[in-house]
């Protein structure tokens, strides 16, 4: 599995364990709430033992006994049990209120306040009723009924202010916690809501600064191995670990891209050595070739000269090199033919003078001219060609051409 597809599997599953803590805490709170559920239900069932059972703070089932036991004298030791046990109550609540952490003015009017004409009715339930219907003077115990239902009211008219302060109280209090409930809503859901973004934030930034990197150099190294040079490495201009590895990356290519170079180089070498090798041996060759054409024309010109035809001349063109040899050449068999001309010329006049005019004198000339078949050429006085000669002066009278005298 690849890292992006880990990321993105890590960040679902990170968001999908927020919602779930989220909801449930969400959950648990809306149970837990005052106005909640589960406080409704423990609201109710107190309510219904406030309705069922008189508070012990509360003096009037003590009143109640007490005016059973003056109404019927009979049940005072049972009546004496109940009141006794009403009493405990009371002083255990007494001392539970004086230190509980309620309003001030509360408790000054629940201990203090009502705490007297409480104390006013048990006195006189225990000095004046209990007594006066054990020793049956009902008259006596009638006077402190009157006395203790005195106290009993005034007691009443200060529980009743009590009450008053109390439902005040819950209700600011209940209302106070019903908007810390809406605001711990609030902030557990900014708080959800946030982490979200974070791991949304932490997910994309991941992904931009790490994965899509490595995707990259991933895809640089394909292009490297397969032989593409020119691109350059991708953010190795970071200081984090992704640029130390793009960094190790660059130095690795420059080493492909050296040696690449010095490889192109002895290519370049090579064939360039090559194509002056190739050119070398083609000039070589044809230098060879022109040799040999030159060695050719020349055979054929010199057996051409051998067999005594003096005619003979190069015609095609030679190389360059060997160009003016050509020249020279068909220049020397020219002045040759020129001067075998004159010799012929003065032989003939001198064997015309010998054997007469006429056709021995073409005869003559013939012979010299046409050589018998596979017979040697005549060898004739070496005289320079006529452009080696030197020219006459100019005040020299010119020489007179003598003739042989006959013999």
């Amino acid at each position: 599995m690849k890292i992006s597809g880990v990321m993105r599997g890590f960040g679902g599953a990170l968001a999908a364990g927020l919602i779930l803590a989220g909801g449930l805490a969400l959950f648990a709170i809306e149970g837990l709430r005052v106005g909640g559920p589960l406080f409704r239900q423990i609201v109710d069932n107190k309510d219904i033992v406030a309705d069922i059972l008189p508070p012990p703070l509360y003096v009037v089932e003590a009143d109640l006994v007490a005016t059973k036991l003056v109404a019927h004298p009979d049940t005072v030791d049972a009546a004496a049990d109940k009141l006794a046990a009403l009493r405990k109550d009371y002083d255990t609540r007494n001392a539970y209120w004086k230190t509980a952490p309620i309003d001030p003015a509360m408790r000054a009017m629940l201990v203090d306040e009502s705490s007297a004409p409480a104390m006013e009715f048990w006195r006189e339930i225990d000095q004046e009723i209990l007594p006066a219907v054990r020793s049956g003077d009902l008259e006596r115990a009638r006077q402190g009924l009157a006395r203790a239902d005195a106290a009993y009211e005034t007691h009443r008219a200060v529980i009743d202010k009590v009450v008053v302060m109390a439902n005040h109280d819950a209700a600011a209090v209940e209302a106070r916690a019903a908007g810390q409930t809406r605001l711990a809503f609030v902030l557990l859901a900014g708080a959800g809501v946030l982490m979200l973004l974070v791991v949304g934030g932490g997910i994309t930034l991941m992904s931009r600064r790490i994965v899509k990197p490595i995707q990259a150099m991933t895809g640089f190294m394909g292009r490297l191995a397969a032989g593409d040079y020119d691109r350059a490495v991708p953010f190795a201009g970071r200081g984090d670990e992704i640029g130390e590895m793009a960094n190790s990356v660059a130095v690795f290519r420059e080493a492909i891209v050296a040696r690449q170079a010095a490889e192109d180089r002895i290519a370049a070498e090579r064939d360039e050595t090559e194509a002056a090798k190739a050119r070398h041996d083609a000039e070589r060759r044809s230098e060879e070739a022109g040799r040999l054409q030159v060695v050719e024309a020349l055979g054929a010109a010199v057996a051409r000269l051998k067999s005594g035809d003096l005619t003979a001349r190069l015609e095609t063109a030679f190389p360059s090199a060997y160009e003016g040899l050509r020249g020279d050449f068909n220049r020397a068999i020219a002045g040759l033919e020129a001067a075998l001309s004159e010799v012929i010329e003065g032989a003939g006049g001198l064997r015309a003078g010998a054997c007469g005019p006429g056709p021995a004198r073409s005869a003559a000339r013939s012979r010299i001219s046409r050589p018998a078949p596979n017979a040697r050429p005549p060898v004739w006085p070496r005289r320079p060609p006529p452009w080696a000669r030197s020219a006459p002066a100019s005040n020299a009278p010119p020489r007179a051409r003598t003739r042989p005298t006959a013999p």
